[in-house]
């Protein structure tokens, strides 16, 4: 007997209104179209990448680059133009949060549920076995696997 899971809609997800900082290609193209040297990017990195450190990491509470401490002297201070400030209003420190986390009573699992930057959710599972950690990471929104600890699986695939 063969069972037969109904392939998910796929759903079309909108372009973010801005790009990932961290998405080094993208913050090159981002540097050329202001007309700003790519020499620039790896310093860039490296300060906002301390600033963050600095703050608390992916648990600092901030949704800009000015709650972590970035201004636009801090990018002056690097040598950069006026002109690649723009860059802190065009960007933020992270593009996915923690939503939501539960962990079980004997602490064996733990379930995530991850903010994406256009609204949507995924769920990542940390399980703990006696010899071994596994975790189970959502790479899009929806799933056809089914697997029933998973509230992922029950979600359209959006692509």
């Amino acid at each position: 007997k063969t069972l037969f899971f109904p392939m998910p809609k796929r759903i079309r997800r909108q372009r973010p209104e801005s790009f990932s900082f961290w998405d080094f290609p993208a913050l090159l193209q981002f540097l050329d179209s202001l007309d700003v040297k790519r020499s620039h990017a790896p310093a860039l990195l490296r300060t906002l990448a301390s600033k963050l450190v600095t703050a608390g990491g992916a648990n600092a509470d901030c949704d800009t680059w000015e709650a972590l401490g970035v201004i636009d002297e801090t990018l002056l201070d690097l040598g950069l133009p006026r002109k690649a400030c723009e860059l802190l209003t065009r960007t933020k420190p992270f593009s996915t949060r923690l939503s939501s986390a539960m962990t079980s009573s004997d602490q064996s699992t733990c379930k995530m549920v991850l903010d994406l930057w256009d609204g949507h959710k995924v769920e990542s599972v940390i399980m703990r076995h006696e010899d071994r950690t596994t975790i189970c990471v959502s790479s899009q929104v929806g799933c056809q696997m089914g697997c029933t600890f998973c509230a992922t699986g029950t979600l359209p695939i959006v692509g």
